[in-house]
């Protein structure tokens, strides 16, 4: 038993002896225990953007695992763009830079490297959010009429924590999923107009240098509560008579302002003695039918129930008055030579009146001068006006054209007012013609052409002029530049002063048929010719005019065409154009200037009756030396045409039409071979010719196309 255990612990020393020596062997470095050599190095985190004023911390080994010196080196290419820590690999971007920078690891051991490209780009947008989020706008029923209310809306845009956006970099682009909710299309950015109620509709703010970075928000436009009409009232002062045959306008006013219904509903408890009908917003239009009194009712459409009444009362009609304006010639001998004068007068019901006596010397130097009564306005207080003019005497030989006004207010006496014209270079003289009166309220409106002087230019020549009570307006519808203008009819309307007459130009020159609407003119032809007179239908906001133009068939030959036309208001250059006759042909004359038989073939008035248009004129032909004529359009059908006379020479020179009754006036002679057979003044009615009170009322000017009728 003890022999065999000696044996196996001499065996046991030995195997311990041998591990120990193979230990010691390794510790000296003998067999495979020595370092390995760097054979390379690779690049372990990198990026391949940095933004301006972040930080890296690139990282590197070398290659082999095992080598035993593993020290690193950083670089950078352009520090100024990225800088790097040499030993540690902290990288941060100084400044923006298209072009990439070279990062470069290098080992100690070996001078081995490895490089990556970075480029230095702008901070990133990370995050958009907008304010207010989700609202919701109530409109509390402060809103009256179309909705236009502007909401601010702010955008907050982020980047990564620690680093700062430039502010042009926080731009965004508004935009909204209903434009007709709310729109941005102001100059504020983020300012929302609401338009109408809706939604909810999606605001987004996105990122004008990160667009694919967005943010929204909703949005909801309540509409305002419930808002009932309350009381309906009619205005102060409001007519409680209306004449058998006529109408009169009722106002009223419907409260609160802001209801969400404040149409009505308009009724007579008789229609056999009132018809009523809607006239615009705020306003009844009452028809006396029969003597006799009704009640007249407006109800609110809303449901409220709400309504107000006025007890009107039918009357017998007046007897309406016919006022004409024009001229009395003045008969100084025994010989038609004689005979060439002429005073300004105004008829009422036939009783004439002289209003502008000429007062000049009768005698050949002054031959065929004349004052004149042009155009007659009677206001509702019953004041009659009349444009024309006087003539101011210059020498014993010599007087001039001067413009002036008449006015006759009931029980007052007579007035003339002589209307300025500019004042005009030494020896020279100022020549004016009042053609039109208007009168609107308590404002009087004249229109007619005035002797215009440019030294600078080397320029005269008649220009349009306009007054208004007594005072000549700025040349605010045409430049003095342009001669050969003139202004035939005025009309006011709202803010708009409404003229017609003739534009000539320097690059077109004879005059062209014009309107100027509120100092903008619209040519109505691109003949010449020109516009006689203007009627003016405030409801339709339409305006028809009337005058001519002119072809040329051959070398100073020329048809003239009397024409209509009705031009939209609120589009002039949306007219229509209505030839009311063929015309007739002259030779003579020249190719930018009117002559002869410039009277003939034009329509001198218009007046518009309901649906009804009246156009008063005259035509000439081979056959017809000039010939009174009306065309009456009714509609949108063609113009129908009756002769007025049979006379060898007839005018109609304008029309009135008072409760169905249509009135002409204008002139007839008995020769036509004569330029000085006295002109006998004339007045048809609904196509008769009437008596006027003075069998011997003649008209000797011969360029008289501007007398008018008023019935009232």
């Amino acid at each position: 038993m003890g022999k065999h255990t000696f044996f196996g612990r001499r065996i046991a020393l030995l195997v311990l002896a041998t591990a120990a020596l193979a230990l010691g062997l390794v510790a000296c470095g003998g067999g495979g225990g020595k370092a390995a050599s760097v054979t390379g190095v690779k690049i372990t985190a990198s990026v391949a953007e940095l933004e301006k004023g972040d930080t890296f911390a690139f990282k590197a080994e070398v290659e082999p695992s095992n080598a035993g010196n593993k020290e690193i080196e950083w670089s950078s290419s352009d520090p100024s763009v990225i800088s790097i820590g040499a030993a540690t690999g902290a990288a941060r971007a100084e400044v923006v830079s298209a072009a990439p920078v070279t990062i470069t690891a290098t080992s100690k051991e070996g001078g081995f490297k490895k490089e990556v490209q970075v480029t230095a780009v702008p901070v990133k947008v990370t995050r958009v959010s907008v304010t207010p989020s989700n609202q919701i706008i109530s409109l509390n029923g402060t809103i009256a009429g179309p909705l236009s209310v502007d909401l601010q809306f702010t955008a907050d845009v982020a980047c990564k924590a620690g680093l700062t956006l430039d502010e042009g970099q926080k731009t965004v682009i508004w935009e909204s999923s209903d434009s007709t909710i709310a729109s941005f299309d102001k100059s504020t950015p983020g300012l929302a107009t609401l338009k109408k109620a809706g939604g909810p509709v999606t605001i987004t703010a996105t990122s004008v240098q990160t667009p694919n970075i967005k943010g929204a928000a909703g949005l909801t436009v309540a509409p305002p509560p419930a808002k009932p009409v309350e009381s309906i009232a009619f205005v102060a002062q409001v007519p409680t008579k209306v004449e058998r045959g006529k109408s009169t306008v009722i106002g009223f006013t419907v409260l609160p302002a802001n209801a969400d219904d404040k149409t009505v509903t308009p009724s007579s408890d008789k229609n056999d003695v009132a018809t009523v009908a809607n006239d615009g917003t705020g306003a009844v239009r009452v028809t006396g039918v029969s003597v006799g009194s009704a009640t007249i009712k407006v109800t609110a459409n809303d449901g409220s129930g709400v309504s107000a009444n006025h007890q009107v009362e039918v009357v017998q009609p007046s007897a309406a008055k016919v006022y004409i304006a024009g001229a009395q010639s003045i008969s100084t001998g025994s010989t038609a030579n004689d005979n060439r004068w002429a005073d300004g007068a105004v008829w009422i019901d036939g009783e004439r009146q002289i209003i502008f006596p000429y007062d000049g010397p009768r005698n050949t130097g002054n031959n065929g001068r004349s004052t004149f009564g042009y155009s007659v306005n009677v206001a509702d207080d019953g004041t009659v006006r009349v444009a024309g003019h006087t003539y101011k005497q210059i020498s014993t030989n010599s007087s001039y054209a001067d413009p002036a006004l008449w006015t006759k207010t009931p029980g007052g006496e007579p007035r003339i007012d002589r209307l300025p014209v500019p004042d005009s270079p030494t020896g020279s003289v100022e020549v004016g013609y009042a053609h039109s009166v208007f009168v609107k309220g308590s404002e009087v409106y004249v229109a007619g052409r005035i002797y215009a002087y440019n030294t600078a230019l080397s320029f005269s020549g008649y220009i349009p002029a306009i007054w208004k009570n007594n005072v000549l307006q700025p040349y605010s519808i045409t430049s003095t530049t342009d001669p050969g203008a003139f202004a035939s009819s005025i009309y006011v309307t709202g803010n708009n002063t409404v003229v017609t007459g003739g534009q000539s130009s320097s690059s077109y020159g004879a005059a062209r048929p014009c309107v100027w609407i509120g100092g903008n003119i619209q040519i109505l032809s691109s003949l010449p010719g020109e516009v006689q007179s203007i009627f003016v239908v405030e409801g339709t906001n339409t305006l028809y005019a009337t005058g001519k133009h002119r072809t040329e068939v051959s070398l100073y030959t020329y048809r003239y065409i009397p024409m209509l036309w009705v031009v939209p208001m609120g589009n002039p250059s949306g007219y229509t154009s209505v030839q009311l006759a063929e015309g007739g042909s002259e030779s003579g004359g020249s190719s930018n200037g009117m002559s002869g038989i410039d009277q003939c073939n034009k329509g001198n008035s218009v007046f518009v009756d309901g649906s009804n248009v009246y156009v008063v004129g005259n035509v000439s032909n081979a056959t017809i030396t000039e010939q009174a004529r009306m065309w009456k359009i009714q509609g949108s059908g063609q113009p129908v045409e009756t002769a007025l006379s049979t006379r060898p020479v007839s005018n109609a020179l304008s029309v009135y039409v008072h409760q169905g009754d249509v009135y002409v006036v204008g002139y007839e002679k008995e020769d036509a071979s004569s330029g000085l057979t006295p002109r006998q003044a004339v007045l048809w009615k609904n196509g008769d010719r009437q008596p006027i009170g003075d069998p011997q009322l003649k008209m000797m000017y011969q360029d008289s196309p501007f007398c008018s009728v008023v019935v009232k």
